[in-house]
């Protein structure tokens, strides 16, 4: 079957659309594969007219894919030796109508990007996630495929916000000092203030200015601006010094993409006040449940025995890199 590149504002861009929507309930905004986004790489296999299969590549130079800009340096160790080369993550790969066939579909597409950003750079490097068990078939198949395994594991896990309720009480948006606001309450002053705060909780060693990153991630469809958190200190003049990015997962599911207080407020109340109240505004939402993924054991812990947190799965990356034949 010809395997094809999906491009915005197509007819096959809208096959492809209709089909994100049909199996997961998504859109391609949430994939950053809007028009104008060179970022992101679609390709399609096609019967006839029928779109059979469908695989999204994101860069991983994106910033969109990075909330706290926490690449870990191990995945890309001897890259720089490579020279020009196109990083890509493997965001999804998918057969339409069912699962059958998801091998053959699979090594097709990879092989056809492999092939296109051969033909941009001198050479690429391909990742994926995968977890453990629930994903313990695809392993197999994409070490036949040659990735092989890279960097550390992250642990997925999910929470019950009444848990959280239950073992901390109902919290106000007022608290002493602390006074919490949502995004959509956010002005210019609050963005300002998120950028430095943002800044002093995460390292990013992304090459892009802090506010830009924000305003990329906060302009993502999939983010909730009623739940995502900021958290002010009243007394330095409303002072943002933590946060909460909340995306919907599904319609009864949220998705912690990045939480981080600064550190002279760690080890006190305002972090579980904070996240109570969080919790209790996505029960009123609709939302059950809550999931998030760390790479770092002792926040594993921290989340468990805080927030009432489960481990579910753990993530495995794979990367697979090739040079253009000189």
């Amino acid at each position: 079957m010809p395997i094809a590149r999906i491009i915005p504002g197509t007819g096959p861009f809208a096959l492809f659309a209709d089909a994100l929507r049909g199996e997961l309930g998504k859109e391609p905004e949430d994939y950053n594969a809007s028009a104008g986004s060179d970022s992101t790489l679609i390709l399609g296999e096609f019967e006839g007219k029928r779109l059979k299969a469908f695989a999204i590549f994101r860069s991983f130079l994106d910033p969109t894919l990075h909330l706290g800009g926490m690449i870990d340096p191990e995945y890309f160790k001897g890259l720089e030796e490579l020279g020009d080369v196109a990083i890509f993550n493997i965001s999804l790969i998918r057969a339409v109508g069912g699962m059958e066939n998801l091998g053959r579909y699979a090594a097709e597409l990879i092989g056809e990007a492999e092939d296109l950003l051969l033909r941009q750079s001198e050479a690429y490097c391909l990742l994926i996630s995968l977890f453990k068990e629930a994903n313990k078939k695809a392993f197999r198949l994409y070490r036949s495929l040659g990735f092989k395994k890279r960097g550390g594991e992250s642990y997925f896990m999910d929470i019950d916000p009444a848990d959280v309720l239950k073992k901390y009480g109902r919290a106000g948006k007022t608290e002493g000092d602390i006074h919490l606001k949502t995004f959509d309450e956010m002005d210019a002053k609050d963005l300002e203030g998120l950028a430095q705060c943002y800044g002093q909780v995460f390292v990013s060693n992304l090459d892009v200015p802090v506010r830009q990153h924000l305003e990329r991630i906060i302009a993502k469809k999939a983010l909730l601006p009623r739940l995502s958190t900021l958290i002010c200190d009243a007394s330095r003049k409303g002072e943002v010094v933590g946060f909460c990015f909340i995306e919907k997962e599904s319609d009864k599911s949220v998705y912690i993409n990045a939480a981080g207080l600064r550190r002279d407020f760690r080890g006190g109340a305002v972090s579980m006040r904070s996240f109570s109240w969080i919790m209790e505004n996505c029960m009123k939402e609709g939302y059950r449940k809550a999931t998030l993924v760390t790479a770092s054991r002792k926040l594993k812990a921290a989340f468990s025995k805080a927030f009432c947190a489960r481990f579910r799965d753990t993530l495995v990356w794979f990367i697979k890199c090739g040079l253009r034949d000189e």
